[in-house]
């Protein structure tokens, strides 16, 4: 996984934790709009720099409309959502994606409690730097892309099509195949590029 990645993820372990207690106390209590629909949830969201709270769209305000925001980049590359989409996320978990951090070369979808996550991430470093991050005994060489590679205790792949990169997360706290979706995400990226 690349170095900026365990960072992103260890903020993602904690989000999930901090989901989790914020789902505990949320159990406890609910909140109702003036239309008689639930308010919006809080809920963590992970960040490289830690957990942080923010309030999540109800299924009504997210049916009602929400468009994603990217970082402005422009080029002829794909977006990273177009990449992974929110249907693909949804057919992963087996239950609705809800939209986590959208940009240009980033797209997150997590499950409503933050039980599923996944994520693929583009990028065009230096290829030197980013196959010396995968040719060590956490990693195993796949057939992907130009050249890829899959972690043995991580549900991620990552691979390259000439100069960019890509990496596919899956992170599962609940009931599933983290490592069959990892694969068949993967293959819908590189099917995309």
């Amino acid at each position: 996984m690349h170095p900026r990645s365990h960072q992103r993820l260890a903020g993602l372990v904690v989000g999930v934790a901090g989901s989790l207690l914020l789902a505990l106390a949320s159990a406890c209590t609910s909140t109702t709009s003036s239309s008689g629909s639930p308010g919006p949830v809080l809920t963590a969201v992970a960040s490289p720099s830690g957990t942080t709270a923010s309030s999540t769209p109800t299924d009504t305000e997210r049916s009602e409309g929400s468009t994603s925001s990217t970082d402005g980049s422009s080029g002829d590359e794909s977006a990273a959502c177009e990449l992974l989409t929110q249907r693909d996320a949804a057919d992963a978990f087996g239950e609705a994606a809800i939209a986590g951090d959208q940009r240009q070369d980033e797209c997150w979808w997590s499950t409503a409690n933050d039980l599923k996550t996944v994520n693929v991430i583009r990028r065009t470093d230096d290829l030197d730097t980013w196959r010396s991050g995968y040719q060590n005994a956490q990693w195993e060489p796949i057939e992907l892309g130009d050249e890829g590679y899959a972690g043995k205790a991580l549900d991620s792949i990552t691979f390259r099509v000439g100069d960019t990169t890509y990496e596919i997360n899956v992170v599962y706290s609940t009931s599933g195949d983290p490592r069959q979706v990892v694969n068949d995400l993967a293959a819908k990226v590189a099917a995309r590029v």
